[in-house]
């Protein structure tokens, strides 16, 4: 069995740069992650993104995909 000094739970904004920095410390360090690497942000749009936009703009905008 496998051993790390850090597990990272959920790949979102934070740990790629979280990860790099144990990394760099001389830490072993694992990933969990149960769907797409870089978090719903990055991926899908925020949720209320389009909520946001039309109140400002008068049409809702899709998230990117």
């Amino acid at each position: 069995m496998k051993t790390f000094d850090a597990i990272i739970i959920g790949a979102g904004q934070a740990g790629p740069s979280l990860a790099g920095k144990l990394s760099n410390a001389g830490m072993t360090v694992a990933f969990i992650e149960r769907n797409l690497f870089g978090g719903t942000c990055v991926n899908t749009g925020y949720a209320n993104e389009g909520a946001c936009c039309q109140r400002v703009c008068g049409s809702p905008r899709t998230p990117r995909r």
